[in-house]
């Protein structure tokens, strides 16, 4: 299956072994596939740690030509898949949100993170400063609610869509607050 698609850098292309890997593709696989361990699925030791190779240093990966937000919304989502394969990084990812402050961080990006700094509590003043960048993002109707989200050129790399960052923020704030006013609202939207 999988594993005999993956590259020798420990990444995976979009069609077949040998072809250039593909960052979110790869971050992608590896988040399927950390799945399927949870899940008692057995993925095999060598596909695992090649991944989380190219996870660790999936910086070097990037074309020169992606954006910085989308270098920096992978970078957020190969952490948040990092912390599911037990090889969590709150240090990394509280650098990513230092660099251009939370506002300057895609909401997709912010939901990943976030959940990877709820793991430890130094990062409480980051957590408080993303529910509340989070809180501005929020669209309310009388029934419904929904994130704001902007566009770029180049979200067609990371497969964008306003109902996946919908769903990502609704399972980081479950995470952080399971009892939330809000979740019922975000569902219906």
């Amino acid at each position: 299956g999988l594993s005999k698609l993956q590259n020798w850098d420990g990444g995976y292309p979009y069609w077949s072994k040998g072809y250039p890997s593909i960052p979110f593709h790869t971050v992608h696989v590896a988040h399927a596939l950390s799945r399927a361990s949870m899940m008692s699925f057995e993925v095999p030791d060598q596909v695992i740690g090649n991944l989380l190779t190219y996870l660790q240093n999936i910086e070097q990966y990037y074309p020169s030509w992606y954006s910085l937000k989308t270098k920096q919304t992978i970078s957020a989502y190969a952490l948040y898949v990092r912390m599911q394969m037990n090889d969590p990084d709150p240090v990394k990812a509280k650098a990513l949100v230092d660099d251009q402050g939370v506002e300057g961080l895609s909401l997709d990006a912010i939901a990943w993170i976030w959940q990877v700094l709820l793991q430890d509590s130094q990062y409480d003043s980051t957590v408080q400063e993303i529910r509340r960048h989070v809180a501005n993002q929020v669209v309310e109707t009388a029934g419904a609610a929904n994130f704001f989200n902007g566009y770029s050129d180049d979200d067609y790399v990371l497969l964008h869509s306003n109902r996946r960052t919908d769903a990502l923020l609704l399972d980081a704030m479950i995470a952080d607050n399971p009892d939330s006013d809000l979740f019922q609202k975000i569902v219906t939207g």
